[in-house]
């Protein structure tokens, strides 16, 4: 009994020390873990252009067949680099995506605050 309480005292005090470190910088989850809202990812793919103007959007497809839509500024300077595979970083935003009747085709993978990485 005195050991679990213990344990239960003590282990989360570690949790908390190394919880600083992972605030004060952007982490970048492994690839093909799951990421959620405001992750930074460093992604590698091929960037497509999809839809009919004047709703196109730019899409980058990774290895994996996952699909990232990239939006903001960095959008425009990118779609030079269409057809190419690239490697970009990013700010991750997960946004559902409903039918007209209200079902759910499951989340959409959307990129802002990109930079294109070399």
């Amino acid at each position: 009994m005195c050991c679990i309480l213990f344990l239960g005292l003590v282990l989360p005090v570690f949790a908390l020390g190394r919880g600083d470190k992972e605030a004060s910088s952007p982490s970048v989850p492994v690839p093909g873990a799951p990421v959620s809202g405001g992750d930074w990812v460093e992604l590698e793919g091929r960037l497509r252009l999809v839809g009919s103007e004047p709703f196109t959007e730019l899409v980058l497809t990774g290895a994996d067949g996952q699909d990232w839509y990239l939006e903001g500024p960095a959008r425009r300077a990118l779609q030079v680099y269409e057809q190419r595979s690239v490697r970009v970083r990013g700010k991750v935003e997960l946004r559902e995506m409903l039918l007209a009747n209200g079902r759910s085709l499951g989340l959409r993978r959307v990129l802002s605050e990109i930079t294109l990485l070399e």
